[in-house]
C-alpha cells in the first residue's frame, strides 16, 4: 500500500494498492516522483516490476517487468525519461527503463561487477550514474553508454573493498548546482561529501547512529540526514533522529529528536517549509500501534515538522505497516 497524505491538512486522503502479484507481499521499497511532476514510480524488493502512477489521481498507468532482483532504489534522470533501478544482491545489477514507453532498455551486470549496489544519483546531464556499494568503502561511477565502471574509494589510503563494516555507504544525494555529492555511511556514522567531477572526498561529517536516507532543502542550504538507530536523550523510549547539516559550513547545526521509532523515509517540502519523517516501527519493542492493520506486522507513523519553528506542525499520524520510503509531489 501507498498512503497519499494531503499536505495542507496532514490527513491520509487516499491509499493506493501497488504490486502486480496478489499471491505474495512484494515489499514496495522505494517511491519516487519524476522531476517533471507528472508521474510517480515504485519498485519492489520482492517483485519483478516497476509501476507508473499518475500524480493527478494516483491511477496506475503502466508497469514494466524488469526480471528477478532485490530491487531497492529508483533514480529518475533529470529529463524524466529514464530510470535506473538497483538490485541489492551480492552479484547485483542495474535495470535501465525507458519511462515514456515503459520498456526495459538494458541491464548493466557482470560477474562480480557490482556488489550489493544500492543508492544512486546521476550527473546533471544524466549521462553518468553514481551508485553506492552497500558494504565496504566505495561507490561506483558508471557511464552506461560506453559502458564504463569505475570504483571511487571513500577512505584515503584504503584499497577498494566490499567487505562489511568499513564505511558501508548507503545512500547518495547530489546537489548538481553546487557540484556536490553527499553519501551516508551507516557503519562509520558519517556523511562523506564529494566534489562532483573530481570525485574526491572534501569533508567527512560525523552524524548519529546508522545514517540512511537524506533530503535537501535548497531554499535553506540544509541537508537532513535520518539516523535510524540513534538513542533519543529527550524521549528515551523512542529511537532515531534527524541531523541537520549546514551546506555552507559543512557542520551539524541541529539534531531533531521527536518521538520517532526507526525513522527511515524523509522529505523536505520547501514550498510549505515542512519536513516529513516516516518511522518504520518494525522493532517489536517499539510503541504499540493504536490499531491492527490488515497487513501482517506493526503499523508505523509519520511526523510533520515546521521548519520555521522546528516544532511539530501537527501530532504524528499512524499509517500502515513499515512505512519505508516517502516522496513529495
Amino acid at each position: 500500500m501507498v498512503s497519499v497524505v494531503d499536505a495542507q491538512t496532514g490527513l491520509v486522503m487516499r491509499t493506493v494498492k501497488v504490486g502486480a502479484d496478489d499471491s505474495q507481499i512484494e515489499l514496495p521499497h522505494c517511491l519516487r516522483t519524476a522531476p517533471d511532476g507528472k508521474y510517480w514510480y515504485v519498485c519492489f524488493a520482492n517483485g519483478s516490476v516497476v509501476q507508473k502512477f499518475e500524480t493527478n489521481g494516483d491511477k496506475l498507468v503502466a508497469q514494466v517487468n524488469i526480471g528477478t532482483g532485490a530491487w531497492n532504489i529508483i533514480k529518475i534522470a533529470p529529463d524524466s525519461k529514464t530510470a535506473f533501478v538497483s538490485d541489492l544482491s551480492a552479484n547485483g545489477k542495474f535495470a535501465i527503463i525507458d519511462l515514456e514507453k515503459m520498456v526495459l532498455k538494458s541491464v548493466l551486470s557482470g560477474s562480480g561487477l557490482f556488489t550489493f549496489p544500492h543508492g544512486m544519483e546521476t550527473s546533471a546531464d544524466g549521462d553518468t550514474l553514481y551508485a553506492t556499494a552497500q558494504y565496504g568503502n566505495l561507490i561506483y561511477r558508471i557511464i552506461p553508454s560506453v559502458p564504463q565502471v569505475d570504483q571511487i574509494v571513500l577512505a584515503k589510503g584504503q584499497a577498494p573493498s566490499t567487505n562489511p563494516q568499513l564505511l558501508d555507504p548507503h545512500e547518495i544525494l547530489s546537489w548538481t548546482e553546487k557540484k556536490l555529492h553527499f553519501i551516508t555511511c551507516q557503519a562509520s556514522n558519517e556523511v562523506k561529501v564529494l566534489r562532483a567531477g573530481v570525485d574526491t572526498v572534501l569533508h567527512t561529517i560525523p552524524v548519529g547512529t546508522y545514517p540512511l536516507e537524506m533530503s535537501l532543502s535548497k531554499k535553506r542550504n540544509l541537508l537532513f540526514v535520518v539516523c535510524q538507530e540513534e538513542l533519543n536523550p529527550i524521549f528515551p523510549f523512542f529511537k532515531g533522529s534527524v541531523y541537520v547539516i549546514d551546506i555552507n559550513t559543512m557542520t551539524v547545526v541541529r539534531k531533531v529528536y521527536e518521538k520517532f521509532y526507526q525513522p527511515h523515509g524523509v522529505a523536505v517540502d520547501d514550498d510549505l517549509d515542512i519536513l516529513y519523517v516516516a518511522s518504520r516501527n518494525a522493532d517489536p519493542t517499539g510503541p504499540a500501534p493504536h490499531h491492527i492493520s490488515s497487513c501482517a506486522g506493526r503499523n508505523g507513523f509519520y511526523h510533520v515538522i515546521d521548519l520555521n519553528t522546528w516544532q511539530l506542525k501537527r501530532p504524528p499520524a499512524e499509517i500502515s505497516v513499515d512505512p519505508y520510503s516517502l516522496d513529495i509531489r
